[in-house]
């Protein structure tokens, strides 16, 4: 269908807007605590963001947020911005198709893509991933076309230096981005291209910025405690397996290393084999499958924080399975993938939301003093600046738990505790013996990943009483990393 336009851009412009009105329901819906998280990171000043950031991210993104948030800072204003990212990476689909395979490769990929409920999803999501996706398609384009004109001993131009920039802006978005430079560089073993002394010194030279920056900044430490050893600990206790998040973290660096290397060795076989990704007819089934296997992740409500991982890495394998799929005869296989990905993506759209917290925090009842988890504390300083009342509320720190904030109501007086709630973070569990001896639960409201309890303080408190122990899970969430953390290069 597509081969019938003339000019590329007619296609890539309806593909386009294909994504773009299937992602549109979502721009306009409530922000969630990463989300917000974004945002709060984007108002800090600049030197905060560069040499004390306590976020397990590069610092780009949330400058370049910064400048949008100069235009106005509504919902689906502020979801403009990974939209346009999730465009940029569709736009690249194709020309980077036509460098690797062939016109109708190129027009298949970027269908798949376009339509794919991974990229839907990110392009409402006030995230990094997509502008990491983008810059790396980016790097990657220039990469494979600085690679080409070194075999052919043409004249390289500014291509080097291009690539090296788009890398390391690609890199400085988010460190997923080294998934694409890797993929680059596998794919230059495949087709046997000379690694140059010019290609290693420039690599070495994109290193540099993010080596210094991680010297003069707590990254590395930041990211020894990040989320994702939380994530795989939980995944792995619903398993039966006991991990704790350290050996959640040296899990997943070996496997990364394992995964690297399995690379190097299968490009370094493909290379003295002389043949093509596309020539073994086993791959068209075998790449079907995982692309279904995405889609059926993609269809699961929740793991998002796993899925954000695949962003990437999706135009990569788009590309590879649209080689595939063009180079042999398969003439019903292609429509109906592309079928059933936009099946699943409108799924999707229409089954999956949000925790609502505008919702959630515009019908609450006033109250004394306000606590609140503080990884939800940007979400309500978000949506409580809108609110017709002024709040009296304080963050409650769950990894300072049992200390509780310094500000209670008078006795008599309601006290409202606002959490993010997950089968791993429920506060209102971990809450000590003497919070319960002094105040009383009077309401409890649960929606999707919010919990909202309200109590009245007693008049006199009650004696100390043993407590039932939370769930094993729920310490774990304690772990995570606090946006309201401050950090200098030194901690």
């Amino acid at each position: 269908m597509i081969s019938h336009f003339r000019r590329p851009r007619w296609a890539v412009g309806l593909l386009l807007a294909a994504m773009i009105l299937l992602a549109a329901p979502r721009l306009g819906q409530s922000l969630w605590i990463d989300e917000a998280s974004s945002l709060w990171f984007a108002r800090v000043p600049f030197a905060t963001l560069l040499l004390h950031l306590c976020d397990p991210h590069p610092p780009l993104f949330y400058a370049l947020l910064k400048l949008w948030l100069a235009v106005a800072d509504g919902e689906i204003w502020l979801r403009l911005l990974p939209l346009l990212g999730a465009a940029l990476a569709v736009m690249l689909v194709y020309p980077l198709g036509r460098e690797l395979c062939d016109r109708r490769c190129a027009w298949l990929a970027t269908g798949l893509v376009a339509l794919h409920p991974l990229q839907v999803w990110y392009a409402g999501e006030l995230r990094m991933y997509t502008w990491a996706q983008a810059l790396g398609m980016l790097a990657f384009l220039l990469g494979v076309r600085w690679l080409r004109r070194l075999a052919t001993g043409s004249e390289v131009g500014w291509l080097p230096w291009l690539y090296a920039l788009a890398a390391i802006l690609a890199l400085f978005t988010d460190y997923s981005a080294f998934l694409a430079l890797g993929v680059l560089q596998l794919a230059a073993l495949v087709r046997g291209r000379l690694f140059t002394r010019q290609w290693l010194a420039l690599h070495l030279a994109i290193l540099m910025p993010l080596a210094l920056w991680w010297l003069l900044s707590p990254q590395r430490i930041v990211l020894a405690r990040s989320y994702q050893p939380v994530f795989v600990a939980v995944q792995a206790a619903r398993f039966g397996l006991t991990l704790s998040p350290e050996q959640a973290a040296t899990f997943m660096q070996i496997a990364t290393l394992l995964l690297a290397a399995a690379g190097i060795l299968a490009a370094q076989m493909w290379a003295r084999q002389k043949r093509d990704l596309t020539a073994a007819p086993a791959w068209t089934p075998l790449l079907a499958l995982i692309w279904l296997g995405l889609l059926l992740f993609m269809a699961l409500p929740r793991m998002y924080s796993l899925k954000r991982l695949l962003v990437v890495g999706l135009p990569y394998l788009a590309l590879w399975l649209a080689a595939t799929l063009t180079r042999r005869p398969a003439p019903r296989l292609a429509p109906a993938l592309t079928a059933l990905t936009l099946i699943v993506t409108l799924w999707m759209v229409a089954a999956h939301a949000r925790d609502p917290w505008r919702q959630t925090l515009s019908a609450l009842r006033p109250a004394e003093v306000v606590w609140v988890d503080d990884l939800a504390t940007p979400v309500w300083v978000y949506y409580s600046a809108r609110a017709e009342h002024t709040w009296t509320w304080q963050p409650l720190y769950g990894a300072e738990l049992p200390k509780l904030p310094s500000l209670q109501p008078d006795p008599g007086g309601d006290l409202l505790l606002v959490t993010a709630e997950s089968p791993y973070r429920t506060l209102a569990l971990l809450l000590p013996a003497h919070f319960s001896a002094a105040y009383a639960l009077t309401e409890a409201q649960h929606t999707r990943g919010i919990g909202v309890y309200r109590y009245q303080r007693r008049l006199a408190p009650l004696p100390l009483a043993a407590q039932e122990p939370p769930p094993p899970l729920a310490p774990l969430g304690l772990r995570l990393p606090s946006p309201l953390d401050t950090c200098g290069p030194g901690q």
